[in-house]
């Protein structure tokens, strides 16, 4: 039970996180036949595009090894502690039992306990954080993928056959943006999910720096301070990554219709020149879930922000103790 308005204001924002959490689970049990058709449509262009996808492949596997085997040797070192203090072991287990009074042999809690530790960071913190970085290798073969489109456009420029051109473009760009949309409809549930379980993570942070709470258990309170930084990251670099697909797209379209207006000039390029826009015109700007969310809570996130310093100062003032007052 929580004895003060802090406690509880802790208490509230870790039920709401581990809530999007839970939906975050059922949103990639639910879309696991979406992600296994993204996953084939990947393997085919690399098939019949002849379109590498292992260009950022090392550099991610690189990042996860070190990810995981960090993760490891941090709770694998907070298990260790744990063991080999008995006082340790009985403060965790009696927190996730609820229950001081309940006798249990030594051994079985430390099983318990680092049985607890392992399921539930796995779940709550090495997932999301694998699932943002997939996410991001994604966006990283999305921009790539446009960028190739833009190639083969500017190529039409100095070849007398356009229209074989043309279409190769056309059909370039069809299956971009047919990935694009199965990217989305595959993640974006997931996606929207993860970065409002990170958008509360932020204020936690805020709220941490300010001094508003902390843990008392040093394992804890590591643990938050490292991995609530690692959150924070992700939901940046989820939202840049995103954008930088975003502005691809837009680049590639400002030159579609820069390209099409030069071939209109000319007679016998001008039908190519209606094709072309027409073709663009007719697809949707590619804009990916994260940035549609952060645009959408932009000025949002700011003012919550100003809001949530000003009320963490004023209520650490209003709740100073008068011995530390004097």
């Amino acid at each position: 039970m929580c004895e003060n308005f802090r406690c509880a204001k802790l208490v509230s924002s870790l039920i709401i996180w581990q809530i999007s959490i839970l939906i975050n689970w059922y949103a990639i049990y639910k879309n696991r036949f979406e992600i296994a058709k993204l996953l084939k449509e990947f393997k085919r262009l690399e098939k019949k595009q002849r379109f590498k996808f292992t260009k950022y492949a090392s550099l991610v596997n690189i990042i996860t090894a070190l990810f995981l085997l960090s993760c490891i040797a941090f709770w694998g070192t907070a298990i260790v502690v744990i063991s080999m203090d008995v006082e340790e072991a009985k403060r965790w287990f009696e927190d996730l039992t609820f229950n001081k009074n309940l006798s249990v042999n030594y051994s079985l809690k430390v099983v318990f306990t680092s049985m607890y530790i392992a399921s539930t960071r796995i779940c709550r913190l090495v997932t999301p954080l694998l699932l943002a970085l997939f996410y991001i290798y994604w966006c990283l073969n999305l921009k790539r993928f446009i960028k190739l489109s833009a190639e083969q456009l500017h190529a039409s420029l100095k070849n007398p056959n356009k229209q074989f051109l043309l279409t190769h473009f056309i059909h370039h760009y069809n299956s971009c943006h047919g990935l694009a949309l199965l990217t989305e409809s595959a993640l974006c549930e997931q996606i929207f999910w993860l970065m409002v379980s990170q958008f509360i993570v932020l204020f936690a942070i805020l709220s941490k720096i300010l001094g508003f709470y902390g843990y008392f258990n040093v394992i804890l309170d590591v643990e938050n301070s490292v991995f609530a930084s690692l959150q924070s990251i992700s939901f940046l670099t989820i939202i840049f990554f995103a954008s930088a697909v975003k502005r691809e797209d837009e680049d590639l379209r400002n030159q579609v219709h820069h390209i099409g207006f030069q071939w209109s000039l000319a007679d016998e390029t001008k039908e190519c020149s209606k094709l072309l826009v027409r073709f663009i015109e007719s697809k949707h700007h590619l804009v990916l879930t994260a940035w549609g969310i952060f645009q959408f809570t932009k000025s949002f996130l700011f003012s919550s922000i100003g809001v949530l310093i000003t009320y963490n100062l004023l209520f650490l003032q209003l709740g100073t103790p008068p011995e530390e007052e004097e």
